[in-house]
């Protein structure tokens, strides 16, 4: 059974992460813009996605793979803002103010993925079966 988006505190950082990051990329050079800017809103919507289908999952392994492919796009953005940083679009002090938000959506990611591991009767150490992936996370 999904949970009441309202108590689920993960989309919603998520989602103020996503305004604060789309509001510093259409700052970007032109050359930039439909390149990396993209591909870091891309990556937070993913990860928003994610989240989405995990706490619409009923099968509780399928969503600790779901979560599990959304810490990929965290890791993706993460990546992203380094290489922005480098190429003189993205502030130091931006980037880390991105670096303490991924940190915070990283950790209640892990633990709700651990929860849900938990629940089925698995760890966190158990490697997700590849034929699982979801679709978005394959490009």
């Amino acid at each position: 059974m999904a949970k009441n988006l309202e108590k689920l505190e993960i989309y919603h950082k998520a989602y103020l992460f996503s305004i604060y990051l789309e509001q510093k990329v259409t700052k970007f050079d032109r050359r930039y813009r439909f390149t990396l800017a993209d591909k870091l809103s891309d990556g937070i919507d993913k990860f928003i996605c994610a989240v989405l289908d995990a706490n619409r999952e009923t099968n509780k392994g399928k969503a600790a793979r779901i979560i599990y492919y959304a810490l990929g796009e965290l890791d993706k953005i993460e990546y992203r803002t380094r290489k922005a940083v480098a190429l003189n679009q993205m502030s130091v002090d931006t980037k880390a103010k991105c670096d303490i938000a991924l940190e915070d959506l990283r950790s209640d990611a892990r633990r709700w993925r651990k929860y849900y591991l938990q629940l089925c009767g698995a760890s966190a150490g158990d490697a997700p079966e590849e034929d699982d992936s979801p679709a978005e996370s394959q490009e």
